[in-house]
């Protein structure tokens, strides 16, 4: 009676631990695949950061070719303003000459 006790005992302490053998595999499983799904949000979320800078960059680069182009233009028309000052200057000069000739 004493060893189908003991056995019984035995049989139950096995079981036990195969319970609990089982959960902590359950359990290490869990975890595993917790920590697989944060580190595909931080890979995400270092994707969109970078997403982002580079949008950034490419707003900037927009915006630098925007003022390189306007700065062009402004040159263009100073050069051409410039001309016309000068033509203006040349033709008031000739007239100039031409009125004192004539008196």
């Amino acid at each position: 009676r004493g060893q189908s006790e003991a056995a019984a005992q035995a049989a139950e302490l096995r079981s036990q631990h195969l319970a609990s053998e089982s959960r902590l595999k359950a359990r290490r499983f869990d975890l595993t695949l917790e920590l697989s799904r944060a580190a595909e949000r931080d890979t995400d979320e270092q994707r969109a950061a970078e997403a982002r800078r580079r949008l950034r960059r490419t707003q900037l680069e927009a915006q630098r070719r925007q003022a390189l182009d306007g700065a062009a233009e402004l040159g263009r028309r100073h050069g051409a303003l410039e001309e016309e000052g000068a033509d203006a200057e040349q033709r008031c000069l000739q007239a100039r000459s031409r009125t004192e000739s004539s008196l």
